[in-house]
């Protein structure tokens, strides 16, 4: 069954329950690398080396 919801709702979850959860533990992925000192370039806009990509 689906519960009565507000018709002009601001955000597609309210008016929802929802469970309360907690997060414990993340893990992240490092996607970027050091480029090599002939693959790296000048930012014109910003006066800066770009290194990592």
């Amino acid at each position: 069954m689906t519960p009565d919801l507000p018709k002009n709702r601001a955000h597609p979850l309210e008016g929802i329950e929802r469970e309360d959860i907690q997060i414990t533990d993340i893990k992240v992925t490092l996607l970027s690398y050091r480029l090599k000192p002939e693959e790296q370039w000048a930012d014109g806009d910003e006066n800066v080396v770009i290194w990592k990509t």
